[in-house]
């Protein structure tokens, strides 16, 4: 998966084979089974100072136009390209769509939750702005206060008030 969780980001691990004897007692050189390495290349969003890295960055991930590339590639890692590796290399720019479209995925979410709960900031204070509204009213009714003292005795601070004397006329 080119998703990469951030924490393993611009890292390069190697696992190896080791024997264990699960029944009988021969024992093999380890000569004769440790010729299987894995190794896992981990690439960040950005590039690293580990050359590989950088290089396999630019080969996959990055999002440069392929003239970009193949002068990067001439230019820093002395590596000059055949046709063919033209077309692989067009190839493999291609396997940065699925990262974008998940990046733009994860940003009209961001957007999503970030809309959601601006409305519902607004849908409170509009709602806290109506129920004082009418307590205001219910006050200056039941008591026949004028609507400063009914915003007095409610303890609507000052510059709040000026907001609710428009309202309430």
């Amino acid at each position: 998966c080119m998703n990469v969780q951030n924490y393993r980001a611009d890292s390069i691990q190697e696992y190896g084979l080791t024997e264990k004897i699960i029944h009988g007692n021969f024992h093999d050189r380890q000569s004769n089974y440790d010729l299987i390495k894995i190794i896992i290349l981990n690439l960040g969003k950005n590039g690293t100072s580990h050359k590989l890295l950088n290089l396999l960055h630019l080969l996959f991930m990055d999002a440069k136009k392929t003239e970009d590339k193949e002068k990067i590639l001439h230019d820093e890692y002395k590596i000059n390209l055949t046709r063919n590796m033209k077309g692989e290399l067009l190839k493999m720019g291609g396997l940065m769509e699925p990262l974008l479209e998940i990046a733009a995925e994860e940003a009209a979410e961001k957007a999503a939750k970030k809309a959601a709960k601006e409305a519902t900031e607004k849908a409170t204070a509009e709602t806290k702005k109506a129920t004082l509204l009418e307590s205001i009213r219910n006050l200056m009714d039941s008591t026949k206060w004028t609507a400063k003292q009914a915003m007095d005795a409610l303890k609507i601070p000052v510059e709040e008030q000026k907001e609710y004397l428009p309202l309430l006329a």
